[in-house]
């Protein structure tokens, strides 16, 4: 009789029909999550002008940011600044690598899974044959024997645990690639934000320079007057007061 014929069978291969289908893939499949329902970064609106040194400012929120955003500022040694510390950071460096190191691992793991591995092998020997061996007379005769053969081996993925291998490790490429990314745009940030502030405290210090040197003037000449006694002693008093002050602000 048939086996397939037997009805205690049947039931059986049914429940290994819908096992396999089952787990045709190994895992739920990946889905993206949706972003997050927000229009900006603050909590309030900002204004949508500002006024500048020279003119005001206009802000355009739907337009795209250029990823070397810091040369709108057409300053080149901000410019030299940013070049010499993507080159030399050492958070970049390793972000840098570490993404290397995942593409070569994502590069070399779907090589073992999923292309097939060819191995060709050609040997050639010489070979000597002679009749008497089987009991015939003759000479003896030499000759060349060549052997190739070809293997080819490839892993076998029934239930997909080798592509959520890969998809895994696409996902780890991908995630570096963004740590790689935001390093960057730190450091770009933090130089960006030092510059300004290192400028804004030069031209500081320079104003500051220009009032001290106007107040030094003021009690020069105050001097001269209280000594013609055309002021009191009081008002070169609260003018050294001031020059005092001006001074203890600059560094």
């Amino acid at each position: 009789m048939n086996r397939t014929d037997n009805p205690s069978v049947l039931p059986a291969l049914a429940c290994l029909l819908v096992l396999f289908s089952g787990c045709a893939m190994v895992g739920p499949n990946f889905t993206k999550p949706a972003a997050p329902d927000m229009v900006r970064y603050t909590e309030g609106d900002q204004p949508a002008t500002a006024s500048g040194h020279d003119k005001s400012q206009t802000f355009n929120k739907n337009q795209e940011v250029q990823a070397d955003w810091w040369k709108l500022f057409h300053s080149t040694a901000l410019n030299d600044l940013i070049e010499a510390g993507l080159k030399n950071n050492p958070s970049v460096a390793a972000a840098e690598a570490a993404l290397n190191n995942a593409l070569e691992s994502t590069n070399a793991q779907r090589s073992n899974l999923m292309i097939p591995a060819v191995n060709a092998q050609v040997g050639e020997t010489r070979q000597r044959l002679s009749p008497e061996a089987f009991g015939f007379p003759g000479n003896p005769n030499t000759f060349s024997l060549t052997n190739a053969s070809v293997d080819v081996s490839y892993t076998l993925d029934f239930f997909g645990a080798n592509r959520r291998q890969l998809e895994s490790m696409e996902a780890q490429v991908a995630a570096e690639r963004y740590l790689l990314q935001a390093a960057r745009v730190t450091l770009t940030a933090n130089i960006v934000t030092t510059a300004i502030r290192e400028a804004a405290l030069r031209e500081q210090l320079r104003a500051s320079d220009a009032v001290e040197r106007l107040e030094s003037k003021t009690l020069s000449i105050l001097e001269t007057r209280e000594k013609l006694g055309a002021i009191s002693q009081t008002e070169v008093q609260l003018q050294r007061a001031t020059l005092a002050q001006t001074r203890a602000t600059i560094p």
